[in-house]
């Protein structure tokens, strides 16, 4: 089934829960997330969570050095259909190497 059940945007964020302040590099932006609890109250035990926005397509993102930043839907995703190896260059374009530390990836952020 497809269900919007934590769909709070931007208004819970100091709460600090994942579903609503993180996300991972392996989903394009704004593609949909999957989370395995329901509980609006609680963290869902496991999830995989895109960057979501209600901005038109893109979404903005907070980067390390303090810098917010706009990603388009159409940012380089590599091939999706490829799992990461961890300490390896990660196979999710542009996208998924701002995303990693580890993997050597050289990623250059649009301005």
């Amino acid at each position: 089934t497809t269900a919007n059940v934590k769909g709070f945007f931007g208004s819970l964020w100091p709460d600090g829960q994942p579903e609503r302040v993180g996300f991972v590099t392996v989903l394009p932006p704004n593609a949909p997330s999957c989370i395995n609890d329901t509980n609006v109250n609680a963290d869902g035990a496991s999830n995989l969570l895109s960057a979501n926005s209600e901005h038109v397509g893109g979404v903005h993102c907070l980067l390390a050095d303090g810098s917010v930043r706009f990603f388009s839907n159409s940012i380089d995703t590599g091939n999706l259909t490829l799992i990461n190896n961890p300490g390896s260059p990660s196979p999710y374009g542009v996208w998924g190497a701002l995303g990693t530390k580890d993997g050597g990836d050289q990623a250059t952020v649009p301005d």
